[in-house]
């Protein structure tokens, strides 16, 4: 970031810029391990639709062939 701040700039207004752009990183830190679980926690599930699906597609199968 140098030549963005003047030379001039009072020290209070660095100090603010500065604790923003951190807590920016924090907040952004933050909503990253959030959607990493929830990119997990998705991953499981659709297995978990996934293999219910074959679980009912195998049992309408097996009720069609014991119909007949």
């Amino acid at each position: 970031m140098k030549g963005v701040f003047k030379k001039d700039i009072d020290p209070k207004e660095k100090s603010y810029i500065s604790e923003s752009t951190n807590a920016l990183k924090t907040q952004a830190g933050r909503f990253n391990s959030s959607l990493k679980i929830f990119e997990k926690t998705s991953k499981k599930e659709t297995a978990s639709v996934k293999a219910l699906a074959v679980s009912d597609e195998l049992s309408l199968e097996t009720q069609i062939v014991s119909l007949k």
